[in-house]
C-alpha cells in the first residue's frame, strides 16, 4: 500500500544518499570548501545537472566567478581536463588555491574582463558573476562555444535573447529572475 507522503519520503532518502556519495567524492577526491559552499552545492546539485549538462568530458572549461570551486568540482566529476577559475574575492581564493594542490586547476585572482575570453584557451565558459554577466553584451566578436551563463535580472533576459543566446528557464526561478543560458 503507498502512503500519499511516501514520494516525499522517498525524495528525502534520495536527497540524504545524494549527499552522501557527494560528501564521500569530496573526501576522496580532496576538496576543500568553505561549510556555506558545501551546504550550497548540496542544495543545487540537481540545478548543476540540469543547467550545466553541456558535455565537458576531456574540454577545458572557464569558470568565471568560481568562487571555491565547487562548479570546478562538478566538471571534474563529468570528466573535465581543466578548469580555469577566475575569482576576485578573498574569501575564496584560499580554497581555491588549495583545491589547484589536487586538481588540474589554474586560479586567475582578478575580476573578469572581455580580454579573458581572447587570451585564455577553453573550450565551454560558466558565467555566474552576481549581477555583472551584461558585461558580455559587450564582446562584440563571435563566440562558438557554450556558455553556461546565471543571469541576475529579468530586464538582461530580452538583452541576451536580442544577442542572439538561446535562454533556458527554470521555471521555479522564473520570480526570482535566476536564468540560465547556453
Amino acid at each position: 500500500m503507498k502512503l500519499p507522503f511516501s514520494r516525499t519520503i522517498q525524495q528525502a532518502i534520495k536527497n540524504k544518499q545524494q549527499k552522501q556519495q557527494i560528501n564521500r567524492y569530496i573526501i576522496n577526491n580532496h576538496w576543500y570548501f568553505k561549510a556555506d559552499i558545501l551546504t550550497m552545492f548540496n542544495s543545487e546539485f540537481e540545478d548543476y545537472k540540469k543547467f550545466y549538462n553541456i558535455n565537458v568530458k576531456n574540454k577545458t572549461v572557464l569558470d568565471v566567478g568560481a568562487e571555491c570551486g565547487s562548479t570546478a568540482m562538478y566538471f571534474f566529476m563529468r570528466g573535465v581536463k581543466k578548469v580555469i577559475c577566475i575569482e576576485p574575492n578573498t574569501k575564496y581564493l584560499f580554497y581555491l588555491w588549495k583545491n589547484k594542490e589536487y586538481h588540474n586547476i589554474e586560479v586567475i585572482p582578478e575580476y573578469f574582463n572581455l580580454n579573458h575570453l581572447d587570451c585564455l584557451k577553453f573550450d565551454v565558459v560558466k558565467l555566474d558573476i552576481e549581477g555583472y554577466e551584461e558585461i558580455l553584451l559587450n564582446y562584440n566578436k563571435k563566440i562558438d562555444y557554450p556558455i553556461m551563463l546565471e543571469i541576475h535580472g529579468l530586464q538582461l533576459i530580452e538583452k541576451f535573447a536580442d544577442k542572439g543566446y538561446k535562454i533556458k528557464f527554470k521555471d521555479s526561478d522564473i520570480e526570482h529572475s535566476r536564468q540560465c543560458l547556453a
